[in-house]
């Protein structure tokens, strides 16, 4: 029996279809920041671990603005009080 794997938007919670055009993000937190690392999807670099499936740029979008947003005012990391 084979095993499928469903992924679905770490923000919204759209689940991934085959042809759909998703990013992965990895947040790297060091004592002056978070940097941001943005890829293409990949199932193998989504089983790493931080790595956030993002289903487009909509959401890319928000990402980004929240974390770096976030960061600016409280230097906190918005993702995990912001996502779902």
């Amino acid at each position: 029996m084979a095993t499928r794997l469903i992924t679905v938007c770490d923000l919204c919670g759209t689940e991934k279809k085959e042809v759909n055009h998703w990013f992965l993000v990895r947040l790297m937190h060091y004592t002056d920041g978070i940097d941001m690392k943005i890829s293409r999807y990949s199932d193998s670099k989504a089983l790493r671990p931080g790595a956030k499936a993002i289903c487009g740029q909509s959401c890319l979008h928000k990402i980004v603005s929240q974390t770096f947003d976030s960061q600016l005012i409280t230097g906190d990391d918005a993702i995990s009080s912001h996502a779902r």
